[in-house]
């Protein structure tokens, strides 16, 4: 192998979140599989919303003197599987951006994800992607168990609290609610936040963060349908149940939303939306 060759496909040390968007199997075969058609659009939607990572870089570029920003950013798709890797040092706000776009576009379309964050050597160019960091990655996704995309805990004390978010003269005036450490001790990405969701620094001068878009009636309607088709395949039916505590962890902290802490009950082809109790 030639020295420009061995250059070229040498590890660098980034930091890579490996994604699966789950039930995927089941929409393209089975039961409940969809329209060719549609599984064709919906893999059109993904490739859009993994291809936005290359439209995003002059974005971030521009951003890339403060920290936690960097236009380094490799994004991959194989099947149901999606790879998105950032440098160590600076990635972490383009990370969390990229599994926010990644999330949202699931859960509009019927899906969840679930997926391990991990850091170490990793070669990453357009479809090449290999290293230890990659099977750390799958390790932990294979680990999450549940709808939750979790952090490797060599990463915990640089993610957990969030990226930090700066006014125009380089101050510190806050954090992104990002991350939440669930019942056994995981971090994942906390996705059912409301869009930028802030934590304010007291000190700061500025006013309390207040919700405005947020995707939590989307998963409220898409995990009650869940709870609803999956009650006899139990190892399915246990990664709702997770998702709707999640669900009503999230929206008891967000009252002004005025959302119920409860999804639907169906009755043969009746829903109804505000009931007081989950489907058993």
């Amino acid at each position: 192998m030639s020295e420009l060759a061995y250059q070229e496909i040498s590890y660098d040390e980034r930091i890579v979140a490996f994604v699966d968007i789950l039930g995927w199997s089941n929409a393209v075969v089975g039961q409940c599989a969809r329209p060719s058609a549609e599984i064709g659009w919906l893999v059109h939607l993904f490739q859009r919303s993994v291809q936005q990572a290359a439209g995003h870089r002059n974005f971030y570029a521009k951003l890339r003197g403060f920290p936690g920003i960097t236009d380094d950013v490799e994004v991959s798709q194989f099947s149901d599987s999606i790879a998105i890797s950032v440098p160590i040092g600076n990635g972490q706000w383009v990370l969390e951006e990229q599994l926010r776009i990644l999330t949202d576009t699931a859960c509009q379309n019927g899906f969840l994800l679930r997926g391990g964050i991990a850091k170490g050597e990793l070669f990453h160019q357009g479809s090449m992607l290999f290293g230890p960091a990659l099977i750390a990655a799958v390790n932990m996704e294979k680990a999450a168990n549940y709808p939750r995309i979790i952090l490797h805990p060599s990463l915990h004390d640089q993610f957990h609290q969030g990226s930090v978010l700066l006014e125009s003269n380089g101050a510190a005036y806050g954090r992104r609610k990002t991350w939440r450490t669930d019942h056994d001790g995981s971090v994942f990405f906390d996705y059912m936040q409301p869009f930028n969701a802030q934590e304010i620094f007291p000190d700061s001068g500025r006013p309390a963060w207040t919700p405005s878009i947020n995707m939590l009636t989307n998963y409220k309607h898409l995990i009650c349908l869940g709870l609803v088709d999956f009650r006899s395949e139990l190892r399915v039916y246990l990664k709702y149940c997770w998702a709707k505590d999640y669900f009503i962890r999230v929206a008891s902290e967000y009252p002004s939303l005025n959302l119920q802490p409860a999804i639907i009950e169906k009755d043969g082809m009746h829903w109804a939306f505000e009931t007081q109790a989950w489907p058993k």
